[in-house]
């Protein structure tokens, strides 16, 4: 679910497990995001992700890369224990911003 604060930021909220049953619809999400947005920054909010595995990590890296490609920049926020694991052994922490909290006051946006 994508939501819009204030016109500048994006918050993507991923739910349940980022694995390779469940990860093609979260990655398509972000790219038509990043691709048709004029949005400079991007949150993706973790807070409800239990599990990530390669194809989840995938997801979030190519996610990156097309980011940077763009000027634009991805945060992430409310990544649980586990998940933070997993990043930071795949090095991906060295590829993104962590917030403590994603902006509560964000408005729905039409998907």
């Amino acid at each position: 679910m994508m939501h819009v604060l204030e016109s500048s930021i994006r918050i993507i909220r991923p739910v349940g497990s980022l694995t390779s049953e469940t990860v093609d619809a979260f990655a398509q999400e972000l790219k038509a995001a990043l691709s048709c947005d004029e949005t400079g920054e991007f949150i993706v909010d973790m807070s409800n992700v239990d599990s990530i595995d390669n194809s989840g990590l995938v997801s979030l890296m190519a996610a990156s890369s097309e980011a940077n490609a763009c000027s634009k920049q991805i945060s992430l926020c409310g990544v649980p224990p586990s998940v933070r694991i997993a990043l930071e052994l795949a090095q991906l922490d060295q590829c993104f911003n962590f917030v403590d909290v994603a902006p509560s006051s964000a408005s729905p946006l039409a998907a």
